[in-house]
């Protein structure tokens, strides 16, 4: 019998679910009720002005606000370097690279039967522990795995919690699907510290991947909670640089409310950089819209329209750092 092999796992931008992308998904997690985290601020539409509308797209970019945590450590919740991604690209890259150092090789002899246990501990490469137990099927290539990490950290980025994770092969053993549903989930990174509730179903293609998304992110210092709603995005991988386009979903801001999202063209971003170089992200609230049009990785325009009639009422320039 084959093993299952994971693999092609990189960038998985989530900006970030249930089983039907409602926001609070049922999980086989054990996280308690004091740990979990739930959204409770504004559920209204936000109308976008030009005072609050580098807040709302910017928190919708890097997952929440962070306290000007890019331009300046010190605004970082726990302290130290800038974080090298916003927090809905590192934790869906740091969770998809992490699934894929599970071992699924450990099968019974041939001749026995298809549905396979697996189990075992894997160490981080910067401490703690990362444990995997559940089932293989070999005749239909699909798997089921709950994840358990233990201050689990690889590559500067700790996970603590737990995840389930299923998915499906294809016959050459790549991925065809994979879903992860995780509750009560801490991120600590380079000074960013945050838990996330979520799911999202991820399905790659040749150079590309899609994916559907609900999240909760809640800043781990000011105790705010975020929400992505029924995200739909896709994620075009090259050499040098990744292309980020929002189909549709939504994005809660708690003092503000939630606007529609989209990138009327794809934001582009190059490795290592944090800030997209070129592209556009469109918010659309209550009679009012508001865009980022990326003109550098370091600056911005914010376009304004107060009225819902599709002229821009303001015009403003500024840097990413400063947001």
């Amino acid at each position: 019998m084959k093993a299952l092999k994971i693999q092609h796992w990189g960038i998985l931008p989530v900006i970030l679910l249930s089983g039907c992308l409602s926001s609070n998904s049922s999980t086989t997690t054990t996280a308690s009720a004091s740990t979990r985290i739930s959204y409770a601020g504004s559920t209204d539409p936000a109308s976008l002005t030009a005072a609050n509308g580098t807040v709302i797209l910017g928190g919708a970019y890097q997952g929440g606000q962070t306290g000007n945590a890019f331009g300046s450590a010190a605004g970082l919740s726990g302290g130290g370097t800038a974080p090298q991604q916003p927090r809905t690209l590192l934790l869906s890259e740091a969770l998809a690279q992490a699934i894929q150092r599970a071992d699924f090789s450990q099968l019974p002899s041939p001749n026995t039967a298809a549905v396979n246990d697996v189990s075992k501990q894997v160490t981080g490469n910067c401490g703690g522990q990362m444990a995997y137990t559940g089932t293989e099927d070999d005749t239909s290539r699909e798997f089921r795995a709950t994840f358990t990490f233990t201050d689990y950290c690889q590559d500067a980025t700790t996970f603590s919690g737990t995840a389930t994770v299923t998915g499906q092969t294809d016959p050459t053993l790549d991925f065809e699907h994979l879903s992860l549903t995780f509750d009560a989930l801490t991120i600590r990174s380079k000074g960013d510290a945050f838990t996330a509730n979520g799911y999202e179903i991820i399905t790659p293609h040749t150079g590309s991947f899609d994916v559907k998304m609900n999240m909760l992110l809640e800043d781990n210092a000011s105790k705010l909670v975020y929400k992505f709603d029924q995200l739909l995005f896709v994620v075009e991988k090259s050499s040098g640089y990744i292309d980020l386009g929002i189909t549709s979903g939504r994005y809660f801001d708690p003092n503000y409310g939630f606007v529609d999202l989209s990138t009327p063209t794809f934001l582009h971003i190059f490795d290592g950089d944090y800030w997209a170089s070129s592209g556009q992200l469109k918010a659309t609230g209550f009679n009012s819209s508001a865009s980022f049009t990326a003109l550098s990785n370091t600056t911005y325009q914010l376009d304004v329209d107060t009225t819902g009639d599709g002229i821009s009422d303001s015009t403003t320039t500024g840097l990413w750092a400063d947001l």
